[in-house]
């Protein structure tokens, strides 16, 4: 898990992509039948290495049924620090100011879990921008995490036992009827703060214990960086 921290008090992630050099190991994955969880293809996106917000930036388009970015793997795994915290990231689409296609606009899976949440248009043809918080409840703008097997709002225990063990996170490309293409920027998954907090004081420790350690191992003269 990439574990980022920004100077000057700014926001700190526990996972990133902004795509300025390549792909990162970004997905299409293409579902059907339509409106379906169900797999049937995986692809390569296209990097575009200016023109993105800003920067470079993933681009895909249309395959058979709907289409999807998926995360790659160092947004995977044990996040549960992304707990209460956001997932953000950019899109655009030629398909802008329709309405949505999909009912799955972001979906999470782990350990046999699956949600989702969604999001009604993309606004504009250009750059927009989403933070979804990842935790149980209505969020900002009627958004709202559902369990797929039961059709409910997600629950506490949903949310943490999917972000635990996370084994795929997937962005809507799809938007409306017709041919789509469309451009993904920015992801970052930013932990609630105490979380980071929290975070940072097990560094911390985990620093003074290896600086105490070559002290020990070196004598008490300067310690070589």
């Amino acid at each position: 898990m990439a574990m980022i921290a920004s100077a000057g008090g700014a926001q700190a992630q526990l996972t990133q992509s902004t795509f300025d050099s390549g792909s990162e190991g970004w997905l299409l994955v293409d579902r059907f039948p339509f409106d379906s969880f169900d797999v049937v293809s995986m692809r390569e996106p296209t990097f575009v290495d200016s023109g993105g917000n800003p920067g470079g930036y993933v681009l895909g388009s249309d395959g058979p049924g709907d289409w999807y970015w998926r995360a790659p793997a160092s947004f995977l795994g044990n996040q549960s620090a992304a707990y209460g915290g956001i997932l953000s990231f950019d899109l655009f689409s030629n398909r802008a100011q329709t309405p949505a296609a999909l009912h799955y606009s972001v979906i999470l899976n782990g350990d046999g879990v699956t949600t989702y949440a969604f999001f009604t248009s993309l606004e504009s043809t250009d750059w927009t921008h989403f933070n979804i918080r990842l935790q149980e409840g209505t969020l900002q703008n009627g958004v709202q995490w559902m369990n797929a097997d039961t059709s409910l709002p997600a629950t506490a225990a949903d949310m943490t036992t999917v972000l635990g063990s996370l084994s795929f996170l997937d962005i809507a490309g799809e938007f409306g009827e017709g041919f789509d293409i469309g451009g993904l920027d920015n992801v970052q998954m930013v932990p609630e703060p105490s979380t980071w907090a929290m975070l940072g004081i097990g560094t911390g420790l985990l620093v003074l214990l290896a600086r105490r350690e070559r002290i020990q191992r070196h004598g008490s003269g300067p310690v070589a960086s």
